[in-house]
């Protein structure tokens, strides 16, 4: 029997791999809200050089299905208060690759590394909204991680994540890099907004 975190997921089995639907069961992934809560630290956020600035967090693996490229592109067109903080492993080529996409934007970005998932709610409550370009997800934790930290969601509209991500942000096209800019525009300018997807991600 098997147990797929997400309906998309479920139905990958499905179709790729003919598994019939009574051998499965939908059970999707857990957050621990004692955990994961807002908590804003000005300290922290001093701490990190982002306390003046609107930020955007990425939190996860940074490899070439997370789509980090297209954000890159995108941060070249935002405002220069727009600060980008990703907090993960990188595969060393796509980080290479990434730099090479920032550009004129690459002093607004500050890239953290590895964090023991006992710091992550620091970083989850010191940013504006979560932005998750990715291509493919089997359910995707951090966007669950973000959305009960009160962060309202930027993600694209594949597989799991409009299941995961619900009511609590804004989906654009996988790879598209104007939509990104543009959802992050909407968030920037709109501090109504962002309170609404907060409390409905919540």
């Amino acid at each position: 029997h098997l147990l797929p975190a997400s309906l998309s997921t479920f139905r990958e089995f499905n179709k790729h791999y003919s598994v019939p639907n009574q051998k499965m069961t939908i059970i999707p992934l857990g957050i621990d809200l004692s955990r994961y809560a807002p908590n804003r630290d000005p300290a922290f956020a001093d701490k990190l050089g982002i306390s003046e600035h609107f930020v955007l967090l990425y939190v996860g693996f940074c490899t070439p299905r997370k789509g980090l490229e297209y954000l890159a592109q995108a941060m070249r067109r935002l405002p220069q208060d727009v600060m980008l903080v990703i907090v993960g492993r990188w595969d060393p080529k796509y980080k290479a690759r990434f730099r090479a996409c920032l550009g004129s934007a690459a002093n607004r970005v500050v890239l953290v590394g590895y964090v023991p998932d006992s710091e992550l709610a620091r970083y989850y409550s010191v940013a504006d909204a979560f932005v998750f370009p990715s291509l493919l997800e089997g359910f995707g934790l951090p966007l669950a991680e973000a959305l009960a930290c009160g962060l309202p969601v930027i993600s694209t509209n594949i597989s799991s994540v409009p299941e995961v991500v619900g009511p609590g942000g804004l989906l654009v096209p996988p790879g598209d890099v104007k939509g990104l800019e543009e959802a992050i525009l909407r968030l920037y300018h709109m501090p109504e907004l962002r309170r609404k997807l907060s409390e409905r991600g919540r």
